[in-house]
């Protein structure tokens, strides 16, 4: 089709992961959608790590929309069969904490995912194969595409929209959707962009990908993990910031020996220097750690060092007339905690159902799509709040390890909102079952209060602790003692009562694992058989060896951290 061919229904632009996973889904449903991009695929790009709620909700779009594609991307094992073996595994979330010039790090907490013996679980994404598979299996499917294009200029009326590229082409559709990231077009059009922005963490960035990255088994003289460091996604940890190591080779199928690394620094307290390259900064850094130096020794870029200014930034709003700007484009937090693909595909399923229904109503009012906008806020506002919180945390490993159950709880209600009713729909099969935003959508996670209030409070007290009203050991008590007053008033929100049973709590400073679940009632709950998760790919929720596992990480990784400190 030429460029200046018929009015399309949808106008996207960017054709990442965000943009081409829409497009997949409206283009299925029969809408006539058009995807811009300045580049072409393939192409680096982050947000590389899942984890399991973001997995769900790719799942949920899958079944309720019908597109397969969905599914390839949702595990591990299906990324690496159906679309390359170039993506690897993430059996862990992996934390360790160093001290300046110590030899070995204090291990903070390993959370096992699934069992350490297959391909099953969450994926480190290769991003540049899986999202050009995405835009390709896009335009399969009927989507229009559009590469090496800018566009410079939105005009929305009630008729429509009208779209001008920076070479003049002009293009016309009934609604748009920015999922073009950082230099959002529609975000710089009207002036959505806060200034200076609300969120509270204040972080930036270098990275790249490298090879010759040694596994960190192989450099970790302490006590052996539940599952190796190597088969998920490590944070090495320190005061004022943090780097990952995020594998593609931990895995027999892999055809890709790179390994993404970054390292995020506290800009407040680490600005840029100018005088000094990324890799320059990225070598003095990991030169104050020597186990982390020992695994990068030897290790090989393989495309530019990247360095960034100020990581976050936010918008005012993220809907208007007949436009809707999707998660990266309208904000972004941190790497920490992978939180980057839930947002966006929670936020992509909402917006799925909405988008479609406008079309179907000839409703395209701002009001139809103010509870997108307040979901998507809401995430962003969470997600600024663990990360803020982490960061203020480093300057403490115990503080440190006070802080991270409140992530812990997060997750699993997170991974609760979207599992419980995808359960449900693999027995009954009733696509009714997935409409899970439909009544409240704006509530995402704070329809748990409790969190809510927990989140809240406990981040105004890394606020105060940040300014020196109080000292770590007052923060640490005051956050174990928040903890503990939830459990004392009751913190039983039905579905997590009835799926996950009971919480597990130890008040003790030393303990590293403060917040869990019992994983014997994940497996009665979460029933094997025919037509049950494993039917949707999600089977190792239903392996009694992948509940042992994770039953068996609350009580073994408490330890691991004080055996390590008892060595001579």
């Amino acid at each position: 089709m030429s460029e200046n061919a018929s009015r399309c229904d949808v106008a996207i632009l960017g054709s990442g992961i965000a943009g081409s996973s829409l497009a997949l889904v409206l283009a299925r449903q029969g809408l006539r959608v058009r995807i811009f991009d300045q580049g072409v695929h393939p192409r680096f790009a982050l947000g590389e790590s899942t984890i399991p709620p973001s997995s769900h909700w790719m799942k949920v779009m899958a079944e309720k929309w019908d597109v397969p594609e969905l599914h390839h991307i949702s595990t591990a094992h299906s990324v690496n069969r159906r679309i390359m073996p170039s993506s690897g595994v993430k059996k862990n979330f992996g934390f360790v904490y160093h001290e300046e010039g110590a030899e070995q790090p204090r291990p903070i907490w390993q959370v096992p995912l699934v069992n350490d013996s297959s391909l099953t679980g969450e994926s480190h994404l290769f991003r540049q194969d899986v999202d050009a598979y995405l835009y390709q299996s896009a335009l399969e499917r009927g989507a229009d595409g559009i590469s090496r294009i800018s566009i410079e200029d939105v005009e929305a009326d009630e008729d429509g929209v009208k779209l001008r590229s920076s070479r003049g082409d002009r293009f016309e559709a009934s609604f748009v959707v920015d999922a073009s990231g950082y230099r959002s077009p529609l975000s710089s059009r009207f002036g959505l962009r806060e200034q200076p922005t609300r969120l509270k963490t204040h972080s930036r960035a270098i990275f790249t990908h490298m090879v010759g990255v040694t596994p960190f088994d192989r450099i970790f003289s302490g006590p052996e993990p539940l599952t190796k460091w190597h088969s998920g996604t490590l944070h090495h940890m320190f005061d004022g910031g943090w780097i990952w190591v995020i594998p593609f080779d931990n895995h027999p199928l892999s055809q890709n020996r790179v390994c993404s690394v970054g390292l995020n620094l506290d800009a407040r307290r680490f600005p840029k220097d100018p005088e000094k390259g990324p890799e320059q900064e990225w070598r003095e850094f990991i030169d104050r750690f020597p186990s982390v130096a020992r695994q990068f020794e030897g290790a090989v870029a393989v495309r530019d060092w990247v360095t960034t200014p100020r990581l976050q930034y936010s918008n005012a709003s993220t809907v208007g007339p007949r436009y809707w700007i999707a998660a990266h484009a309208g904000g972004t937090v941190d790497a920490l905690y992978s939180r980057g693909l839930l947002n966006t595909f929670q936020g992509l399923h909402y917006a799925c159902g909405t988008i479609l229904s406008a079309f179907e109503n000839n409703d395209f009012s701002c009001e139809r799509f103010a509870a997108l906008d307040a979901m998507a806020q809401n995430l962003l506002d969470v997600q600024d709040g663990l990360v803020y919180g982490s960061y203020a945390a480093l300057r403490d490993s115990s503080l440190l390890e006070a802080w991270l159950p409140i992530w812990w709880l997060s997750e699993v209600l997170s991974n609760l909102k979207v599992l419980v009713p995808l359960q449900r729909y693999s027995f009954s099969r009733d696509r009714a079952d997935l409409n899970i935003e439909d009544d409240a959508p704006q509530n995402c996670m704070t329809e748990y209060a409790a969190f809510a209030e927990l989140l809240d409070a406990s981040t105004s007290l890394m606020q105060r602790f940040e300014s020196g009203e109080v000292d770590s050991t007052q923060a640490q008590r005051s956050l174990e003692s928040m903890l503990d007053g939830l459990l004392e008033q009751g913190f039983d929100h039905r579905q997590t009562r009835d799926f996950f049973g009971k919480f597990c709590f130890s008040g003790s400073g030393k303990s590293l694992i403060k917040w869990g679940w019992t994983a014997k009632e994940v497996a009665g709950r979460l029933r094997p058989g025919r037509g049950g998760l494993r039917s949707l790919g999600i089977g190792h929720y239903d392996f009694n060896r992948f509940t042992q596992a994770i039953e068996g990480g609350i009580v073994r990784m408490a330890y691991l951290g004080e055996k390590l400190q008892s060595r001579p």
